[in-house]
């Protein structure tokens, strides 16, 4: 039987196999695989002495599977030559001895009663805590992490060490770092925090050379831009962002894990080149990018370049951005500050070049927000029509100016 389970945005497959082989005495060779993908046993019986193998079955070569054998009980007419459970690592087509039995009575019917577990990677690997891992988005892009290791709602457990960034839908994704496409899923549609999309999440699989798994999911419908088998290098587009599966909004679930044995896996934490650091790991509430700056920068606590005009906010992103309103539109500006701590905001609103303030807000935004949205009443100005300029501080620094115009409708 075949089972992909996905859990809150992580993949585990697992593969569930128990055979029972009765033979008389007598040379034979039999294969059982569960279906057209996995790893395959095969049975050689050579007199008193029975030989299990292992053998990987994908439609694409090169791919490292753990495999656990344990019995389901006592076996019958067997003594075994290897102690059980046993995990090991399979690695392409080609047939891996994993035990042996004696049958110590070849007049009689034998049964191993064993079971197999299977996942893809490798269990030897224990993660490199010195590479520096590419930003999974294009060079020069920068996004928001809006989930980090260790953090809530779902990276937890054996999915600790997951990243989420916050994304448009069409985002273009790119390989954070070398290997070969060993698992495709994009047909899945819809999406929300409700057990039903558990397992129906899109994502793109990549083995890594060290036998280490990346993970990218909730890409769109449709969305891959790769097929199993195909050699990726890092910074290749690899897939398009959406809101599918187990996710209440568009983003990327980003994750690097390894198996702990045929059953078991475990997130392992990775850090990535920034402008910012040669390799960091990746904090929730800032936005991360990577354009090849030298030497590195000091993140701000705003880029200001973000900080738009817009007429609404929809998934924490700004709609409608514009530098152009008419005199009854509603006017926000959005600053994407996540706060760690209590902020003071101030926005001053200068009206054709006059150095007095027309309209004043200040206020204080509080930790954990998302971000400082400040609506411009303009229905407070007899006749708003003109060039405006609005002055944003935080915490009494000034971090900058947007300018606008109200214009007059025909």
């Amino acid at each position: 039987m075949n089972m992909i389970v996905v859990k809150r945005g992580v993949l585990s497959l697992l593969v569930l196999a128990s055979l029972r082989q009765f033979a008389m005495a007598a040379d034979w060779e039999k294969e059982y695989c569960a279906g057209d993908r996995g790893v395959c046993q095969v049975y050689e019986q050579n007199g008193s002495l029975v030989d299990i193998y292992l053998r990987n079955k994908f439609p694409c070569e090169g791919v490292l599977t753990t495999v656990t054998l344990e019995h389901t009980g006592r076996t019958e007419n067997l003594k075994s030559h290897n102690a059980l459970p046993l995990t090991m690592v399979c690695g392409g087509a080609q047939k891996i001895k994993a035990i042996s039995f004696t049958i110590l009575d070849t007049g009689r019917r034998w049964d191993t009663k064993l079971t197999w577990y299977w996942q893809y990677g490798s269990f030897d690997t224990k993660g490199d805590d010195t590479r520096a891992y590419s930003l999974p988005y294009e060079k020069g892009k920068r996004f928001l992490v809006c989930q980090g290791y260790n953090d809530t709602p779902t990276h937890n457990g054996a999915h600790a060490y997951s990243i989420d960034w916050l994304m448009p839908e069409g985002t273009p994704l790119c390989a954070a770092r070398e290997g070969t496409v060993i698992h495709v899923t994009d047909h899945h549609d819809g999406g929300g925090f409700r057990k039903e999309y558990l397992d129906k999440n899109n994502l793109v699989l990549i083995l890594h050379d060290d036998g280490s798994i990346a993970q990218y999911a909730h890409i769109k419908k449709g969305g891959s831009s790769v097929k199993e088998g195909d050699r990726v290098n890092a910074g290749d587009v690899i897939a398009f962002s959406g809101n599918v599966g187990y996710s209440q909004s568009p983003h990327l679930h980003f994750a690097v894990s390894r198996p702990l044995d045929g059953k078991r896996s475990a997130t392992i934490p990775v850090g990535f080149v920034t402008d910012y650091a040669d390799r960091e790991v990746l904090e929730k509430g800032n936005y991360y990018e990577y354009t090849g700056a030298s030497p590195k920068k000091k993140m701000p606590l705003v880029h200001f370049d973000d900080v738009v005009l817009c007429k609404k906010v929809m998934d924490n992103r700004p709609v409608d951005i514009g530098t152009s309103f008419a005199p009854k539109d509603k006017v926000m500006i959005f600053v994407p500050l996540y706060a760690k701590r209590n902020h003071r905001i101030r926005v001053d609103l200068f009206r054709d070049g006059n150095p007095v303030p027309v309209l004043k807000y200040d206020w204080t935004m509080k930790k954990g927000w998302w971000q400082a949205i400040t609506d411009v009443d303009l229905a407070k100005i007899p006749n708003p029509r003109g060039d405006w300029a609005a002055r944003i501080s935080i915490d009494r620094e000034t971090i900058g100016t947007k300018k606008f115009t109200v214009r007059t409708v025909p």
